[in-house]
């Protein structure tokens, strides 16, 4: 195990592949929301135009851990996005 794509296989992901493509050329109609995952200052967060709100979940960079801690934070991120995800996904419509 050493990627992001390990850690969603072993919660049944299997379909994972990763892309650098820029936000605002894919994401069409424009997001009414959009989760930034990198601490606000990074120098590397996404601007994506006409996003109607925006929200951090800031997340460490586990490109910036010594390899024998990357898989442990790897799954720390997966498992707290996936909380968060599921809390966002049941609430109820504004």
């Amino acid at each position: 195990l050493d990627g992001v794509a390990d850690v969603l296989r072993e919660i049944g992901i299997g379909e994972f592949v990763p892309s650098r493509r820029a936000l605002d050329t894919v994401l069409e109609p424009r997001p009414d929301l959009l989760i930034i995952l990198c601490e606000e200052g990074c120098g590397s967060c996404p601007y994506v135009p006409g996003a109607r709100r925006s929200v951090r979940w800031p997340q460490l960079d586990p490109d910036r851990l010594p390899a024998v801690e990357r898989v442990g934070a790897l799954r720390r991120i997966r498992d707290d996005l996936g909380l968060r995800v599921a809390t966002l996904v049941n609430l109820p419509p504004i």
